[in-house]
């Protein structure tokens, strides 16, 4: 069974118990759309007090994944938004990501990223966040699954829009 823990960055409190409970209740119809509360492992899901903090660039969260001692540990940080519904789709893009993961389909093979146990290289002129077949799954199904979380949680006038 996967256990979720909802925290701060540096694992305390998070900054907001509402915030929390609404991320935690998310996260729950999340993970039984995409059938990942039948692995064993963690779900970390980090709440910042800032935006941003701790994520590179312009990104509005991260997922890592790690198999260890027989159990996955996933790590997701997501960054402070003023709207519910933009951290709401950011947690869908980061929960594909878990998905990935704990069905292994993103791996490491010989130091190299692999997809679906084939090891990916970037193409000239690619893009090599945007063009991974890691991010174009998580970008093209996030925001249905933000749509139907949405929809779950009776919060049909929160607006997903980036």
């Amino acid at each position: 069974m996967l256990t979720v823990n909802i925290q701060g960055l540096r694992g305390g409190k998070p900054y907001s118990k509402t915030v929390a409970n609404s991320i935690a209740h998310a996260v729950n119809i999340m993970s039984k759309k995409l059938a990942l509360n039948y692995h064993k492992g963690v779900l970390n899901i980090h709440l910042g007090r800032v935006t941003n903090k701790w994520i590179d660039g312009d990104a509005q969260g991260t997922c890592i994944g790690e198999f260890k001692d027989g159990q996955w540990v996933i790590d997701i940080v997501l960054a402070r938004r003023k709207r519910f519904g933009l951290m709401l789709r950011t947690l869908a893009h980061e929960m594909i990501h878990a998905k990935q993961y704990l069905k292994r389909d993103i791996t490491m093979i010989r130091g190299f990223d692999a997809w679906r146990g084939k090891i990916w290289r970037i193409r000239k002129k690619a893009d090599p966040y945007r063009d991974s077949p890691w991010e174009r799954e998580a970008f093209n199904r996030e925001l249905a699954l933000a749509r139907y979380c949405k929809k779950k949680m009776g919060l049909e006038n929160e607006d997903l829009s980036v």
